[in-house]
């Protein structure tokens, strides 16, 4: 949903590449190119994997939007390398790519209600109810990449991970 904001506001339209939708854009001089996975999201990694094979570029340039179980709902995170958080999208991703040295816009979700696994929480559709909350939380994770293209991990990190309740 991030994704599909973000390539809205940018006027991006996305063509079908090898299990994945792909929308390409520039920012200054440098290209940048949107990818939502078509395939499951614990096998997301292969996907990228082929992309940086045709494309030769550096996980140092990936960027990965993500939910998060570990941060309160609504709060967006940036953070730089480090695990995969139990996360299987980013374990597939470090998996395939050999390489934890990317950059992550997290999402916080929240913890899944009780009786729940956290499987089907995080594949539920929104509540309805919820609808306008995550448009804001979208709006936010939006403002997060494109501050992290403009200005740089530092800056965007520094404005992003300060913790405002």
């Amino acid at each position: 949903m991030v994704i599909d904001l973000l390539a809205s506001k940018l006027n991006v339209s996305f063509d079908r590449g090898v299990g994945c939708l792909m929308g390409l854009t520039k920012h200054k001089d440098d290209r940048v190119i949107l990818v939502k996975p078509q395939t499951f999201m614990n096998d997301s990694g292969r996907v990228l994997k082929r992309l940086y094979e045709n494309f030769n570029v550096s996980t140092d340039n990936l960027l990965v939007v993500h939910d998060d179980l570990d941060l309160s709902s609504g709060r967006v995170k940036i953070q730089y390398g480090g695990g995969d958080g139990g996360h299987r999208g980013v374990r597939s991703i470090i998996n395939c790519l050999a390489d934890n040295q990317f950059t992550r816009v997290r999402i916080g979700v929240g913890r899944q209600p009780d009786g729940m696994t956290s499987a089907d929480y995080v594949l539920e559709p929104i509540l309805k109810e919820a609808q306008n909350d995550f448009t804001q939380v979208a709006e936010h994770a939006v403002d997060a990449v494109r501050c992290l293209v403009s200005d740089g991990r530092a800056q965007a990190m520094c404005h992003f991970n300060a913790y405002k309740e």
